[in-house]
């Protein structure tokens, strides 16, 4: 896989572990067109904003909830067998297109690093692990403290955005590929998967928006092509 690993400033502290994040979007696999679905199941798949090879390169790839987890295609609309709600997972997560070694997070590990962020990292927020796990929408602090503005990158970087990657998480606004095959909010949004469903169509997922210090958990239809981080084992 293109792109090298990288620890990153929380990954030693109390509050988190040793979270070793990829500090870029995953991007592998062959591309096909946004109209399309990814169930060609004897290869990677991937979506590029606007059917653009280059627009992978910058951003990473989009993919469906099953292909990230490269699983049966049929599992978009099917609840999985395994539920992947383990933290930390060590070998126990599902790498699907992650490299060995590595794996989609869990719902449960997403929430920890956004709380190690936010708590660990000056400016710091007062923000709650419980709140982080369990509450749905925006969850952390404002005025640059929320792990929103600390994961996205600065307005000196190439491409820009309005965050201060404070935590070197180096997050892009790659946008995403909707469940009717057109392409939105590049430049403006990210979204990430999780491994963890919450219904046989749906899956959650983090997005961190422009303007907004704050990020946001939710759950998506899992036909929708939303970007991919790697976590170690």
């Amino acid at each position: 896989l293109d792109g090298e690993w990288k620890r990153l400033a929380c990954s030693d502290l109390f509050s988190c572990g040793s979270q070793l994040w990829m500090p870029t979007n995953i991007n592998v696999g062959t591309r096909v067109n946004g109209n399309t679905e990814q169930n060609n199941n004897s290869q990677v798949e991937k979506y590029c904003y606007q059917d653009i090879e280059a627009n992978c390169t910058t951003y990473g790839g989009l993919y469906q909830w099953a292909e990230a987890m490269q699983i049966d295609y049929t599992y978009n609309t099917t609840d999985y067998p395994t539920d992947y709600t383990c933290d930390p997972c060590g070998s126990s997560g599902r790498q699907g297109i992650c490299p060995s070694g590595y794996h989609i997070p869990t719902d449960l590990e997403w929430s920890r690093y956004e709380y190690c962020v936010e708590s660990s990292i000056s400016p710091t927020g007062s923000t709650s692990l419980s709140t982080f796990q369990n509450n749905t929408g925006w969850r952390g602090s404002t005025d640059n403290a929320g792990p929103g503005a600390k994961m996205k990158v600065t307005s000196s970087n190439s491409p820009s955005w309005d965050g201060t990657n404070a935590s070197g998480f180096a997050a892009l606004p790659a946008g995403y590929r909707s469940t009717d095959g057109s392409f939105s909010n590049l430049g403006s949004n990210a979204y990430f998967w999780s491994a963890s469903e919450t219904s046989s169509t749906h899956a959650w997922n983090r997005s961190l928006y422009s303007g907004n210090s704050q990020s946001y958990r939710n759950y998506n239809n899992k036909k929708n092509g939303f970007s991919v981080r790697c976590l170690k084992n």
